[in-house]
């Protein structure tokens, strides 16, 4: 996939996602085909509520939990800081999303194990649904690289 391609299917994704794609990713965009588009919208969307709701802060008893740091005036400014018993804390951030040997690789920075395992059923949920149209697929040698297709996109060997 060219950056070209990538840009209309998920050029809004740092509108809807501001804190979880606050810095720009690796490959500069999102090297994934349209059909995994819904999939990847809603795996985001649960990424950016962990990251607004405070990094999952009940991991702190009530009374111990981090206060933000004043930042640069920004909605989080470029990185917000939590301190807890002299720890510090970055908030996690998207760092590459893409397609690789058929299945979906999505590394988010500082990631809780939460987001962790949002990651791991999105990627589950990839490995049966086709890149090109998102109908549900299995995993396909297309040219010489494996890929999630349905039936009528098995024989494609165009990237998606």
């Amino acid at each position: 996939m060219t950056d070209t391609d990538a840009i209309p299917i998920y050029a809004d994704f740092p509108t809807h996602f501001p804190r979880l794609m606050r810095h720009a990713l690796v490959g500069g965009g999102i090297d994934c085909g349209q059909g995994w588009r819904r999939l990847l919208f809603d795996l985001f969307a649960r990424l950016e509520q962990c990251v607004t709701d405070g990094l999952e802060l009940e991991q702190f008893p009530s009374a111990d939990r981090p206060h933000l740091a004043p930042d640069d005036g920004g909605d989080f400014g470029r990185l917000a800081w939590l301190y807890q018993e002299q720890l510090w804390f970055v908030l996690p951030y998207a760092v590459q999303v893409k397609q690789k040997f058929g299945s979906l690789r999505v590394n988010v920075h500082g990631a809780t194990e939460a987001m962790i395992a949002l990651i791991e059923q999105a990627q589950r949920c990839a490995e049966r649904t086709c890149e090109f149209c998102g109908e549900p697929g299995t995993v396909h040698t297309v040219g010489r690289f494996p890929a999630v297709r349905c039936l009528e996109h098995a024989s494609s060997r165009l990237r998606t």
